[in-house]
């Protein structure tokens, strides 16, 4: 029996975009606490927020980005966040306060907060059911990639230039993301008029899926512990004279990542979430 096609265009352009993106994120991400704390003199703890407040961006539109998704178009809306996006990395070189910094990269997390949910569900639309779970693992492979060497190019850059380089490449990233959305040709599935009018009501429970919470929770504590590394490495580094080899900790990190998605993810599609999921949270 003939397996369906996972590797089509479509999906090949959308783990791109997502790789540009995440890109762009990471390689700010690890940078921009030292880069606060030297340009205005900070304490790290505000230096922390001005990476920070980008997720808090992130948060803050995602309950309302899924029913827009739904009613305008993912890929409408992945294009559309995507102009914002590199129009918000692009201004990052006429942040001259620490306001402006903040405000920034508040707008800066909210288009990418709508930008990597719509892909999500694109790749979860084009991906086939019977390959749900390797097609999501190699998906995510996109994300590991940019976890690997985002911050490898931020540490590597702000070390070696001066940090307007950083800004740089971000938007050569983020022109990047936007270019591989516009080729995409995805077509959003034609909606029910019964799905119209629920996606139409303004109810707690249209914006929030409580059966969701467990598994957010879970999600939430796993990220929280791996941000809390993310945004002060390079300074913990820098501390401890190990700021050279602080960028190499991203890429073996992420290279087990790389290693372990081909099989997990079969084995998500073959035995199931929980033979994944328990042995991966004692791991970790």
């Amino acid at each position: 029996m003939t397996r369906p096609k996972l590797w089509t265009k479509d999906f090949l352009l959308v783990a791109s975009t997502n790789l540009f993106i995440f890109l762009c994120f990471y390689s700010l991400m690890v940078t921009l606490t030292v880069y606060t704390m030297d340009k205005f003199h900070t304490s790290a703890s505000i230096a922390g927020l001005a990476s920070s407040i980008f997720v808090i961006g992130a948060v803050l539109v995602r309950p309302l980005a899924g029913k827009k998704l739904a009613l305008i178009g993912p890929k409408k809306m992945l294009v559309a966040s995507l102009c914002v996006f590199f129009a918000s990395t692009l201004l990052y070189f006429a942040a001259d306060n620490l306001i402006l910094l903040l405000g920034l990269r508040l707008i800066h997390g909210a288009a990418f907060g709508v930008s990597s949910t719509a892909t999500g569900t694109i790749v979860a639309e084009i991906i086939p059911p019977s390959r749900r779970g390797e097609g999501m693992g190699y998906f995510a492979i996109s994300t590991n990639i940019a976890m690997a060497i985002g911050p490898f190019i931020g540490l590597y850059i702000s070390n070696a230039y001066e940090f307007t380089m950083v800004f740089t490449v971000s938007v050569v990233f983020a022109f990047f993301s936007l270019l591989a959305s516009i080729l995409l040709t995805y077509k959003q599935p034609a909606l029910t008029e019964e799905q119209m009018e629920s996606l139409k009501s303004n109810k707690l429970r249209d914006y929030f899926e409580f059966s969701a919470i467990p598994i957010s929770i879970t999600a939430g504590v796993i990220g929280f512990t791996y941000s809390s590394v993310l945004s002060h490495m390079t300074s913990f580094s820098a501390e401890i004279n190990l700021a050279g080899a602080a960028s190499f900790f991203f890429v073996i990190y992420a290279a087990c990542l790389l290693i372990t998605r081909p099989f997990t993810g079969r084995w998500f599609d073959i035995r199931g979430e929980n033979f994944v999921i328990y042995p991966s949270l004692l791991l970790y």
